[in-house]
Formats: structure tokens, sequence, C-alpha cells
């Protein structure tokens, strides 16, 4: 990580990368195992969840030789396939809920058909607009890849809300409303 003026936000992001990834990734292979075992029965391959699903499994991080142009590129394609496969499963939460729910408009964008039209483009679109500030400030410097200046503040504020607090919030609030109407 770079020296930073801003060292409070820095040392967050040290912290929630320590402690909060490695609790997340045992949570994340202990939901993908039982993923695994639910998705595989038959009746459940037609289901509109499985739509969010399945595109939030291709992301894979390749460490290989730090030059401007991989910096660039490396960082801004990591993010924009994890943000796209985090949004993934929190609008599957939504899909749920949404298909729980009493009231009709809501409960059609649980189809299929509107998933595959609408909300899976739309996500991809945002999440590959959203971090292209990544592919103009990323430099190379010592052989690793990092931010300066004021760009530092802005991705530890975007790492912290969009990557770390606000995919989760959303992912129990669905959960919490979809239980709410079972």
């Amino acid at each position: 990580m770079s020296s930073s003026p801003y060292p409070s936000l820095v040392l967050t992001q040290q912290i929630f990368t320590r402690y909060g990834c490695p609790l997340i990734v045992v949570i994340g292979c202990l939901g993908n195992l039982l993923n695994i075992f639910l998705l595989r029965r038959k009746t459940l391959r037609t289901v509109s969840c499985n739509n969010w699903i399945v595109p939030s499994i291709y992301v894979a991080d390749r460490p290989w030789a730090m030059t401007e142009a991989y910096c660039k590129s490396r960082n801004y394609l990591l993010n924009a396939s994890q943000q796209i496969s985090r949004f993934m499963v929190v609008t599957a939460c939504f899909d749920r809920f949404a298909l729980c729910s009493t009231n009709v408009r809501l409960r059609q964008f649980s189809r299929v058909q509107i998933a595959r039209q609408y909300m899976i483009p739309a996500i991809i679109i945002i999440w590959l607009i959203a971090p292209i500030y990544m592919l103009i400030f990323h430099t190379g410097v010592n052989n690793s890849c990092t931010y300066i200046g004021t760009v530092a503040l802005f991705n530890s504020i975007y790492g912290i809300t969009l990557v770390g607090f606000t995919p989760p919030c959303l992912m129990f609030i669905f959960s919490l409303l979809t239980f709410r109407n079972l």
C-alpha cells in the first residue's frame, strides 16, 4: 500500500483486508458448498435466481509482471468483475425478495426474461463504467500498483463503501425482507 496523506482510511482498509477478508472467504466457501449441493438439483436449473449466481463465479486474480498497462487493466478488470459478481449476488437476494412479495409489480422483477434482458446487462454496464477511474489514475511504482494523491482517498472511500459495506448490507436487508414476507 502506498504512503497516503489519509492514514486512518488506509489503516481501516488494511484492517478490513486483514481480518474481514478471511472471514468473508470462510463464509463464502461454506456458502459455495451449499450452493453446489443445492444447485445440482435438476429442478433448480430453470429458476431465475440462478441467472445471478452463475455469472458471479467468473472472478480470478492472476499476479503477473507489474507494467503500467498491466496495473491499469488488471485492477480495472479485477474490480469490475468482482463488483459484477457481488451485485449479481445482491440481485439474487433482491430476486428472492421480489418473488416473495405481495406486490404484483415487484414480483415481475423475478421473471427470467426480465433478468436476462434488463437486469444482468444493466449490472454489467454499471460496473464496467463505475471503476473507469482505475484505468486513468492507476500507476505502477517500484513494481507495485498504486494511486497517488487524492485518488488514493477516493479509492479508499470507494473500497470501503461500494466493496466492503454496500453489498453485504444489501444482501442482509433483502434477506430480512424475504424472511419477513415468508
